[in-house]
């Protein structure tokens, strides 16, 4: 008896000295130990599930970017195209100041030909071929146009051998101006004598001397500033 009691004893003691709390630990240890790897476990598909959103949103990143890469160069071309334009532009400027340049001289040179072939210079050509009709002698041309003050454009200066030489050759240019022009002289002298006549078109004036007289007066000399054109004597 003393047997079997000390066996329930022993059992009881077992029972109370915590061999089933060891199980229990275990137990819970075991539940605890579980705990975490259920959540490693459930965090491990959170990270699968967010990858493939990374990787969309990489995607649509990059489409972005190289969207962006693709448009800078249509960029950069239309800049390359422009400047060509704004070159041919600039050289466009220099053509436009040179015609305008070459305008400018045009006007200048039909002004110039203007004055040079206007009606006082026909009109002192015309008085010199009526003189050397007569076979006037040492004609000169003085052009006043560029004197100040000056009374007319012309002076056509000649000389004759004598009176009748002197009226033949005034008769004469009188006669080529009115036939070419219709013009009569507006103030004509020294008719009374033919030492000197002087016929006046306003524009020019004819003075047809004797030869000594011209000597003279020396009206050439006075007027030495002016442009001068010799003609020579006929034969």
């Amino acid at each position: 008896m003393a047997g079997k009691a000390s066996d329930s004893t022993k059992k009881e003691k077992a029972k109370v000295s915590g061999k089933k709390p060891k199980t229990v630990a275990k137990k819970t240890a075991t539940s605890k130990s579980e705990k975490p790897a259920e959540k490693a476990k459930s965090k491990k598909p959170a990270a699968k599930a967010l990858a493939p959103k990374a990787k969309a949103a990489a995607k649509t990143i990059k489409p972005k970017v190289a969207a962006k890469a693709k448009a800078a160069p249509k960029a950069k071309a239309g800049t390359t195209k422009a400047k060509p334009v704004a070159k041919a532009v600039a050289k466009a400027k220099p053509l436009a100041k040179g015609k305008a340049k070459t305008a400018v001289v045009k006007k200048e040179t039909a002004k110039k030909d203007a004055i040079a072939n206007g009606p006082s210079k026909i009109l002192s050509e015309l008085i010199v071929a009526g003189m050397q009709e007569m076979k006037a002698l040492d004609i000169v041309v003085i052009d006043l146009r560029k004197i100040q003050n000056s009374i007319c454009d012309f002076f056509v200066i000649a000389s004759g051998n004598s009176s009748t030489h002197a009226d033949a050759i005034a008769g004469s240019l009188e006669k080529e101006v009115k036939k070419t022009t219709g013009e009569y002289p507006w103030k004509r002298e020294g008719f009374s004598n033919s030492e000197w006549i002087l016929i006046d078109y306003v524009s020019v004036i004819a003075h047809v001397f004797q030869q000594h007289t011209r000597e003279f007066y020396k009206l050439e000399d006075l007027w030495a500033d002016a442009d001068t054109t010799v003609i020579p004597n006929q034969d």
